[in-house]
């Protein structure tokens, strides 16, 4: 039998995204991330750390003109699942690895399509100094993977993700998730 603690230990260790829930051999359910936080009273934890505490902040920018290949190819050099699209230093949209394989489907040459015409816009975005809480309703809200961490000017700073708030805590920190 798995406890709340090692699910939480399989997510956040494997970087898994989904654990399949399984009840005499058969799949009874998924557990996401926000599954797992909810159902240990995470939320009041989050309370207490702000946004920028837990954010990726080795972010890919491109430009609205960039090629969608060269979008592609900064992904995998850089090893991101996801691009902000700038201009003047303002995010403008998000490219993520889920949009990729629907936009390659769609265009036969990446190469003459624009960052700014498969980017997902306007794109959701959290001011650093808000609580990681914040954050988390606002991917809840927006129904999004992704937001992007803004400093007071509007410029990108970082991206916060559901495993980036879940990997903010150690099992140590959350003493009440075993059974």
């Amino acid at each position: 039998m798995l406890f709340r603690s090692d699910a939480y230990e399989l997510l956040k260790g494997r970087d898994i995204r989904h654990l399949a829930v399984t009840e005499q051999g058969k799949v009874v359910g998924v557990l996401a991330h926000s599954d797992l936080m909810r159902a240990v009273g995470m939320m009041d934890l989050l309370r207490k750390k702000h946004a920028s505490d837990n954010m990726l902040s080795s972010v890919a920018r491109v430009g609205p003109t960039d090629s969608l290949s060269d979008v592609i190819s900064s992904m995998i050099e850089r090893m991101v699942s996801s691009v902000i699209v700038t201009s003047d230093r303002k995010p403008l949209g998000i490219i993520s690895e889920r949009d990729i394989p629907l936009v390659v489907q769609k265009y036969i040459d990446t190469s003459m399509v624009s960052a700014a015409e498969v980017m997902t816009s306007p794109v959701c975005t959290v001011n650093l100094t808000a609580s990681a809480h914040e954050a988390s309703e606002s991917l809840r809200q927006n129904k999004v993977r992704q937001l992007v961490v803004t400093d007071q000017h509007g410029h990108p700073t970082g991206i916060t993700t559901q495993a980036s708030l879940l990997s903010a805590f150690d099992p140590q920190d959350v003493t009440h998730m075993s059974n």
